[in-house]
């Protein structure tokens, strides 16, 4: 290692694609719900809020 700096995280997120609802979680299925009904009304604001909420808790719950 390079002194200085610290450890590499290997483990990159796509964040070019949206994240995915983990199996049988209900927050992540509320989370997919919430922005699919914002995707049917155009809001992109709202999508990409669900998006950002569902990484969130996928971190912090899934990791």
């Amino acid at each position: 290692m390079a002194k200085g700096l610290g450890p590499v995280n290997v483990w990159q997120e796509d964040m070019s694609r949206p994240p995915e609802p983990a199996p049988g979680c209900e927050t992540c299925a509320a989370l997919a719900a919430q922005r699919a009904e914002a995707r049917a009304r155009f809001d992109a604001s709202a999508q990409t809020d669900a998006n950002v909420l569902m990484r969130q808790h996928q971190r912090s719950e899934h990791a």
